[in-house]
C-alpha cells in the first residue's frame, strides 16, 4: 500500500492521519509509564524514543489535554482511553465512533503487550 492510499483510506474511514495513531500509541504507553512514580517525566521520554522531553509532554497536551504531571496524578484508565479514542477520530465525522473506540482498544491492547513483553525481557524468569 502506497503512503497515500494509506492516509486516503484513513481519511475514508473518518479517522484521523495515520500519524495521529502513531502519536496516540506514544502517549498511551507513556500513559502507562507515568502510573508508575518511579519515572520521571524525562525517563518516559527517553524510553519512548523522544529526543527531547518536551516533545513528550506536547503530545501528552494535545492528545489527553494536561500536562503529564496533571495527567499522573488525576486521570485515570476510563478517561485516558476516551480521550485517546477522541484523539484518533476525525471531527468531520462522527458515525464511525464504534470503529474509533474498536481501533482505539486495540491500539492500547497492543501497546500493553508490547510493554509487557519489553518488560518480561529485563526479567529473568530462570
Amino acid at each position: 500500500m502506497t503512503l497515500s492510499a494509506l492516509y486516503r483510506s484513513f481519511r475514508n474511514a473518518g479517522l484521523n492521519s495515520p500519524k495521529s495513531f502513531v502519536i496516540g500509541a506514544r502517549v498511551f504507553r507513556g500513559y502507562v509509564y507515568l502510573r508508575d512514580v518511579g519515572f520521571s517525566i524525562a525517563d518516559v521520554a527517553m524510553k519512548l524514543g523522544y529526543t527531547h522531553p518536551r516533545i513528550f509532554a506536547h503530545h501528552i497536551e494535545c492528545v489527553l489535554g494536561d500536562s503529564p504531571s496533571k495527567v499522573r496524578r488525576t486521570l485515570d484508565d476510563g478517561d485516558t482511553v476516551n480521550r485517546i479514542v477522541a484523539w484518533f477520530g476525525s471531527p468531520r465525522r462522527s458515525t464511525t465512533h464504534l470503529v474509533q473506540q474498536q481501533i482505539a482498544r486495540v491500539l492500547c491492547f497492543l501497546t500493553l503487550v508490547d510493554w509487557a513483553g519489553n518488560l518480561a525481557g529485563f526479567l529473568d524468569f530462570s
